[in-house]
């Protein structure tokens, strides 16, 4: 089999699937297997814990709410001051 081959056949076999979990496992291999196996910004949730999870929800339904918002010069000048 030729490169081009080799990437259709993974690409058909990859699009059979139909488990995220298994997608996601494959994709983690593959970027083992590049030597980039890198987080991406969404798994920095997965390392926080469920206390800063529940935090920072509890803190962005606040911001929605109008509650506890301080504005950017304001967090400056507190900034600052500290």
């Amino acid at each position: 089999m030729n490169t081009l081959e080799i990437k259709g056949s993974l690409f058909d076999l990859l699009w059979s699937v139909e488990d995220p979990q298994t997608l996601l496992k494959v994709r983690e291999l593959v970027l083992e297997l590049l030597g980039k196996a890198q987080k991406e910004e969404a798994d920095w949730w997965d390392e926080l814990t469920p206390q800063q999870q529940s935090r920072l929800e509890k803190a962005m339904a606040d911001a929605k709410a109008g509650k506890n918002i301080v504005s950017h010069e304001a967090a400056i000048r507190k900034l600052i001051a500290y």
